[in-house]
Formats: C-alpha cells, sequence, structure tokens
C-alpha cells in the first residue's frame, strides 16, 4: 500500500519536538536513537543521541520525523519539511521517484538502493521540494520470541555485510530505522527526550 506523510527535519532536538507534539496530540509516540541501531559503529559518536526516526500517530493524523545527519549537507531552517513516500512495493516507488525525479537537483538525489534498512532514497525536486523513499518490509506474524529474534539476527547480519564503509557514504538515511524502534505509549511526561 503506498503512503504518503508529512517528514520534519530537526537540528539535534528531534526528540524534544516530537515529545511536545506528543503533548499537544496524543496518540503512540515512536523513537529510535542511533545510539539502538547498527549503524552507531559508523558515525561519530556526537550523533549517538540523535534521534533517526520518530513517528506520531494520533487517530487520522501521522508524520515522521528525524534528526539531521547528512554528512556533506546543512541544516537550514527553510529545508526542514519534506514529503515522505512508503510503499511495500518497490515498483510503486520507483515509479514516482523515476517522475520526481525528472528536472530534480542531482547534489540532492540519493537514488533509490538497498541499504541494511531496507530500500531507500531522496531527491529534491525541480521545485525544491524535498522528498524521501522507504520500502516498508512487513514483520514477522508471530508473536514468537525466537521467530522475531531471528528476524533481528538477519537485520544485523545484512547490516554487517553491507558496503558502507565510512559516514560520508551514506545518504539522508535518518528516516528508516523503524524496525528497531522504541514504541511510546502513554503519557508524554513519562518519556525522557534527553
Amino acid at each position: 500500500m503506498l503512503n504518503l506523510t508529512p517528514f520534519l527535519l530537526f537540528d539535534g532536538n528531534c526528540a524534544e519536538a516530537m515529545a511536545f507534539y506528543h503533548s499537544c496530540l496524543g496518540g503512540e509516540l515512536t523513537l529510535t536513537r542511533l545510539r539502538d541501531t547498527p549503524m552507531k559503529d559508523t558515525v561519530v559518536t556526537e550523533h549517538h543521541d540523535k534521534v533517526v526516526y520518530a513517528h506520531l500517530q494520533s487517530r487520522a493524523m501521522e508524520f515522521s520525523a528525524t534528526d539531521w545527519m547528512h554528512a556533506t549537507r546543512n541544516w537550514t531552517q527553510g529545508n526542514t519539511v519534506a514529503l515522505y513516500v512508503t510503499s511495500d512495493a518497490l515498483s510503486d516507488l520507483r515509479e514516482i521517484f523515476d517522475k520526481l525525479s525528472v528536472g530534480a537537483d542531482h547534489d540532492l538525489l540519493d537514488e533509490l538502493q538497498d541499504l541494511p534498512f531496507g530500500t531507500y532514497g531522496h531527491l529534491a525536486d525541480r521545485f525544491g521540494v524535498h522528498w524521501f523513499f522507504r520500502e516498508i518490509t512487513p514483520e514477522p506474524k508471530s508473536n514468537d520470541r525466537h521467530t522475531w529474534a531471528l528476524a533481528e539476527r538477519d537485520r544485523s547480519v545484512r547490516w554487517r555485510s553491507h558496503s558502507c564503509s565510512a559516514p560520508s557514504t551514506l545518504p539522508a538515511w535518518g528516516a528508516s530505522f523503524v524496525s528497531t524502534g522504541v514504541h511510546l505509549v502513554g503519557r508524554p511526561e513519562d518519556h525522557s527526550t534527553s
């Protein structure tokens, strides 16, 4: 199923901002910090507390966010809102990505590619609108701990066998770590933002 939601980019205060939005809107907040992902070993420790993926779902509203961590592009006010396209069908993503990339800024284009957390891509279209793409892969349907452990092991093995060798080779991947997320439900004040 194809889905489009707003996507926010923050300069190191994503957890604080999302906790605030959670306090205003209620619902369920998911946060994943870099330190809780397999990519922590490829990024400087100063980034380990940054949020690589946040998602807030409240009634019919939902949006995602991340802290800005691109190695060569800088966060500036004005490039902090994007559109986030997800699908469980790579062909849907490819079709939309290819159409939007016509006339796109090639310096701001990360081709759809298979990364440790799934297929990812990013572009700024000819009007300057940023689009992030991610293929959603289904989680195991079993609640059996062994099944989940094997799925986590497979993700870890996939990460260790990936060819990215330095942070400078990574795209702006912040939005893509759903599978390792910490699911927060309840009152926002119950959850630390540090």
